[in-house]
């Protein structure tokens, strides 16, 4: 017994005194922070966090109210996606919806907790969610050039990406292009979608306290502050000589911006407010205008476009109706009127479209920012 004792004590300090072996070191990371604006508005304030296998993912945004988001993005070893899994909670921490989606050979398989399905998307599809612009850095760093498939969970949505030395363009299939700058990593270090209908400007901003940022939104949002929808829709409905006359619009607002001529171009069809087609109803046949410029517009429903300029431009009728504003049809076009422009003593904050009693007729009236556009019409 004594000498199975002495083996043991002097295997012990055998061991003690041979070399540690070394411990695998843990893999290095990297993070980065994108915040996104409108106007003088955060909307959305995203933490990316890279290691060897993939990356995690918090973004926190505030349209229409407070929602933090928590993602992980596995890649393989060429920065493709194997899996993607994200949830969403409300501030209150009231989980708002999952997503996980898994590469399955050609297609993804999609689920949301109740349901699984399967999306055709090819090895270099990422996933795509509002406000999140990780996936676009992950491309970027991977040298995209073309076409970018984007998982939304219910289809595949073909970006393109278009690189020049230090710059790209990224645009998305039906919102538009957005110019990105390039960090020194390749990432993405800048990018201004004032071309797109969301019009965010996405900048880094190292350092960036997303955990703060989360509860003085959620106290805004408690205060009645919140940013609420980035465009609301608004109804104006009036009476104008016997004419009954509804404008449907979207109402996006000023958030410390200059309209004319930035937010809205001059010199390009507008759909004169946001998301879904303007809509004008009316009981009674209508004439915009005067002369030679007069457009008849039927009883029924209309949708109004408008060619903004430094003088006014002009204002679209159009006959199709249903559709988002994004797709006119000149085709269908009913006739264009001129506007007549005058300035506004106190600025609009949310645009305002509505049609005003004006002596024996009436005026359809845009107001938004320091400027209100107009057109007369009578009522047949």
């Amino acid at each position: 017994m004594s000498r199975l004792l002495l083996v043991l004590s002097a295997a012990a300090v055998l061991a003690a005194c041979a070399p540690t072996a070394p411990r695998p070191a843990p893999p290095a990371t990297d993070a980065t922070v994108f915040v996104a604006r409108l106007g003088a508005d955060t909307v959305a304030v995203e933490r990316v966090v890279r290691d060897a296998r993939g990356l995690d993912v918090t973004l926190v945004t505030r349209v229409p109210t407070t929602q933090r988001t928590e993602a992980r993005l596995d890649l393989d070893a060429d920065g493709r996606m194997l899996a993607f899994t994200s949830e969403t909670r409300g501030a209150g921490g009231e989980a708002v919806r999952a997503v996980r989606m898994t590469r399955d050979g050609d297609s993804l398989r999609v689920g949301d907790g109740t349901s699984t399905r399967a999306l055709a998307a090819g090895p270099d599809a990422l996933p795509f969610v509002e406000y999140a612009h990780a996936p676009f850095d992950l491309a970027l760093r991977r040298g995209t050039d073309g076409t970018l498939p984007m998982a939304t969970g219910r289809s595949v949505l073909d970006f393109t990406v278009t690189r020049d030395g230090r710059t790209a363009t990224v645009r998305h299939p039906f919102r538009g292009p957005m110019a990105v700058t390039l960090g020194p990593d390749g990432g993405l270090a800048t990018l201004d979608a004032a071309e797109t209908t969301r019009k965010l400007v996405v900048t880094r901003a190292p350092g960036f306290d997303v955990d703060a940022f989360q509860r003085r939104a959620a106290a805004l949002d408690a205060a009645g502050r919140g940013i609420g929808p980035l465009s609301g829709r608004a109804e104006a409905q009036s009476a104008v000589a016997g004419a009954e006359i509804t404008v449907d619009h979207g109402q996006p607002s000023l958030r410390g911006r200059q309209v004319w001529g930035t937010v809205v171009p001059y010199g390009r069809v507008w759909r004169t407010g946001a998301d879904r087609a303007t809509h004008l109803t009316t009981s009674r046949p209508l004439v915009f205008g005067r002369g030679a410029d007069a457009v008849r517009v039927p009883a029924g429903t209309v949708t109004l476009f408008s060619v903004p300029e430094a003088d006014g431009g002009v204002l679209v009728v159009n006959g199709q109706t249903g559709q988002n504003g994004n797709a006119y049809d000149p085709a269908r076009d009913l006739g264009r009127v001129p506007f007549e422009l005058d300035a506004l003593a106190e600025p609009v904050e949310r645009l305002e479209i509505v049609a005003e009693p004006d002596g024996d007729g009436g005026r359809l009236v845009v107001r938004w920012g320091d400027q209100t556009r107009s057109v007369p019409f009578r009522v047949e």
